[in-house]
């Protein structure tokens, strides 16, 4: 994940100012900047990509409102999620007889960050893993998102999939699955 400036932003999104970027967050159809700095902002690329993908998709304002909204949703979810790793592993103490695997004690792996481990375990697991491949191989970079959201792109065009159900979907209709 990358943050973009402000230039990035207009660049990416179309706008023409800063006021209009300004102007879309006021009207919820934009995402209010991260601070990233002391006296600078930025935005998480892959709101400023999911929001170009349901404009591109021809979604209504309201629509995008709602994406905006979850969006904002995904930040406190991941500032938690963060938050709980970081206290968890920094409090952690390692048993004397527990194998040492990068610093944390075998049966903490995987529990303290639960979606690292997941993926390749369960059958649904292998099942998102195989059609990430897929889409891979057809040349397309897809992201996993905190929510059970997946986020491809090729060319710099980008499509949301809200599940695995819509990336499925997603996969059928660019050739990559059958």
């Amino acid at each position: 994940m990358s943050i973009f400036r402000m230039p990035d932003v207009k660049v990416a999104t179309g706008h023409r100012s800063h006021a209009s970027i300004y102007n879309a967050i006021k009207a919820g159809l934009f995402t209010k900047p991260v601070q990233i700095g002391q006296r600078s902002v930025g935005w998480p690329d892959t709101e400023v990509f999911a929001i170009n993908a349901a404009r591109i998709a021809g979604q209504t304002e309201t629509e995008i409102r709602e994406l905006v909204m979850r969006l904002h949703a995904k930040r406190t979810e991941l500032t938690k999620a963060s938050e709980l790793v970081m206290t968890y592993t920094s409090t952690m103490q390692k048993a004397a007889d527990a194998p040492d695997v990068n610093g944390l004690p075998k049966e903490t792996i995987g529990n303290a960050c639960p979606n690292t481990a997941a993926i390749k375990q369960t059958p649904k697991g292998k099942a998102i893993a195989a059609e990430i491949s897929r889409l891979a191989q057809a040349g397309h970079a897809v992201h996993k998102g905190s929510a059970r959201d997946f986020t491809a792109c090729k060319y710099g065009m980008f499509k949301y999939c809200e599940d695995f159900v819509a990336l499925q979907a997603f996969a059928r209709k660019v050739g990559a699955s059958k």
